[in-house]
């Protein structure tokens, strides 16, 4: 015998004998004494775990809820599973059999308070909100029972303090539990929403606080223009904290952002995008964009072309800064591109560089291994229609262009050859960029029309002769006020990712938190007048 049956028999032996000698109570007056009690103060806690334990054991076996003891301690159980078992909640029918019994207790509100109490507490932690959820159903009928009973319980002359807070927000009960509070949570206002989870002492792990996030989220995306595009970067940090939410939020942000007429690219949710649902030119990314808009999928599409674009040419170039020519060329073309894959040599490949990682873990099997050339050589394919384009970073080297039904290449591969596959005698152009009496753009836009009627998406200034190369953009040591210069300065680093850090309101530097890796993001920031300090691993314009 284990010592807690040992005390078991020993208080029952003792509670017989004290019946027997006529040394306890009669249960009337103590009955009456918990009921004044109750009446009184009404907040009535749960009963005793192991009554509860009892009652649930019973009526999953037999069925049976003959005292109202026993429907009371069941509705304060229902989520507990018996003896490693299934719990209440999970069988259907002993769980339509409790409310039925309940719906039959119903005139007397006192019993109907109790019961109440119980299946709230029940509805708040039970997760099944998402009609995905396998206890779905469940959920939605003890929401409907709960928001039936309700009326009833109003008329309790002395209402605790609990059943006054769930008439008064009586929201939660209904098909859109906690619309109410978005309004006031996209403002910062929680003092509403915190004093009713305090006085329910609803859990932060409850699916009222993940869909209190959802509906500060809607609440975001109702606004006009003006105020949406305002408070998108706070929605998108508060995403960013709440994973179990953070598709759907990513999704509502979209779909809202690409019904703006202009919808200028947005970085910070072009990043949040790509991290939270993957690259959408990924193939293996469709599923995860599946619940996107088809416009707004599109619009995130044409901007991480843009960006990747320029990123090549950034950091897998000889000289990233020197060569603004070719991104600004194919930068003209992105809409009219289908696919993009990043062959990577040896040194790209290999870099502990937060960049290059950035890079390969956004194109994911669409990253490649180039074979041969020097370690520094890097490919950049671009599907466009029928067309396959191939650049190369390393200066000297032509760029290819082939047929989609002859391609010399497998794109499944894991790596492709220099010589055997990306400079295939299979090519249909090969061109260099080089200016004779008309400017390399010029040429390459007429190779491209004349094989597959492709045109510019946009306007782009082409040099019908040859000239010197392009300057360098009028950068200058200070800001000086100069609010042209600094927006350039502000879109250079948001187009590149690039974190600053503007401390000048209270007499510090600005901060762009990067190393000194990037030969092209070393000579802009350079010519801005930064400064790189080692310590910091970052540059500073003070």
């Amino acid at each position: 015998m284990t010592e807690l049956e040992s005390l078991r028999s020993g208080l029952s032996l003792l509670n017989s004998r004290l019946i027997q000698h006529r040394l306890v109570l009669p249960p009337g007056p103590i009955s009456k004494t918990a009921d004044e009690m109750e009446r009184k103060h009404g907040e009535g806690r749960p009963p005793d775990r192991e009554i509860v334990l009892r009652a649930l054991r019973k009526f999953v076996q037999t069925g049976e809820l003959t005292t109202f003891a026993d429907v009371k301690s069941t509705c304060f159980g229902i989520l507990v599973r018996v003896d490693g078992g299934s719990s209440v909640i999970g069988q259907v029918q002993r769980f339509r059999a409790l409310l039925e019994t309940i719906d039959r207790l119903s005139p007397n509100s006192k019993k109907l308070q109790r019961c109440f109490q119980g299946l709230l507490g029940a509805y708040f932690e039970l997760d099944g909100i998402d009609p995905a959820s396998p206890v779905h159903q469940q959920w939605t009928i003890l929401r409907a029972h709960l928001e039936n009973w309700l009326p009833t319980l109003r008329r309790i002359a002395h209402q605790p303090p609990w059943l006054s807070v769930v008439d008064t927000h009586r929201n939660l009960l209904s098909f859109d539990p906690t619309k109410r509070y978005g309004p006031k949570l996209l403002d910062g206002d929680r003092s509403e929403f915190d004093q009713v989870c305090r006085a329910l002492e609803i859990k932060e792990s409850s699916w009222v606080m993940r869909r209190a996030i959802i509906s500060t989220v809607d609440a975001g995306t109702a606004a006009q223009n003006k105020h949406f595009v305002g408070h998108l970067n706070k929605l998108i940090a508060l995403l960013v904290d709440h994973k179990l939410v953070r598709n759907e939020g990513a999704t509502k942000l979209l779909d809202r952002y690409a019904q703006i007429d202009s919808r200028p690219e947005h970085a910070t949710l072009r990043m949040f995008a790509v991290e939270t649902l993957g690259n959408p030119l990924v193939i293996a990314n469709r599923q995860r964009w599946a619940d996107v808009s088809a416009g707004a999928r599109d619009m995130v599409s044409g901007w991480l072309k843009g960006f990747l674009i320029e990123r090549f040419f950034e950091l897998l170039t000889q000289d990233g800064y020197s060569d603004e020519r070719r991104p600004k060329f194919w930068q003209s073309y992105r809409n009219s591109i289908e696919g993009m894959w990043f062959v990577l040599g040896a040194n790209a490949r290999s870099s502990f560089n937060v960049d290059f990682k950035k890079l390969r873990d956004t194109m994911g099997d669409q990253c490649l291994a180039l074979d041969g050339g020097s370690a520094n050589n890097n490919a950049f394919i671009m599907k466009l229609g029928q067309l396959y384009v191939v650049e190369f970073g390393e200066r000297g080297n032509a760029t290819y262009i082939f047929d989609a039904n002859d391609l010399p290449f497998d794109l499944t591969r894991r790596s492709l050859s220099l010589t055997a596959h990306l400079k295939s005698q299979k090519h249909i152009d090969r061109l260099t960029h080089m200016d004779g009496h008309e400017s390399w753009e010029t040429k390459f836009a007429n190779s491209l029309f004349r094989l597959a009627t492709l045109r510019p998406d946009f306007s782009t200034p082409q040099r019908q002769q040859a000239a010197h190369p392009p300057s360098s953009p009028q950068f200058v040591s200070s800001f000086g006020g100069d609010r042209e210069v600094e927006r350039e300065f502000n879109m250079y680093c948001a187009r590149r990712s690039l974190i600053v850090e503007d401390l000048r309101s209270s007499g510090g530097p600005i901060i762009v938190h990067t190393d000194d890796r990037n030969t092209g993001v070393n000579n802009s920031l350079s010519m801005w007048g930064f400064v790189y300090e080692p310590g910091r691993l970052s540059w500073v314009r003070k």
